[in-house]
């Protein structure tokens, strides 16, 4: 999760990246992560939507 967090920082500089990252380690947990919309909405509900904002799983998926 740290090293997670890491890189959606340095290379996404996602200011939530922690949070994201636990989020992503807590839902693999359960079952893993294998698509890309699943991933989005781990984001979408971390960081929220906001009107007119890119979508909150943009810097994550830079990462």
């Amino acid at each position: 999760v740290d090293q997670l967090a890491n890189i959606f920082w340095t290379f996404g500089e996602e200011r939530r990246s922690r949070a994201i990252a636990r989020a992503i380690g807590e839902a693999r947990a359960v079952q893993p992560v294998t698509r890309t919309l699943e991933l989005a909405d781990i984001c979408t509900r971390i960081a929220g939507r906001q009107d007119g904002a890119a979508h909150p799983a943009t810097r994550t998926f830079q990462a």
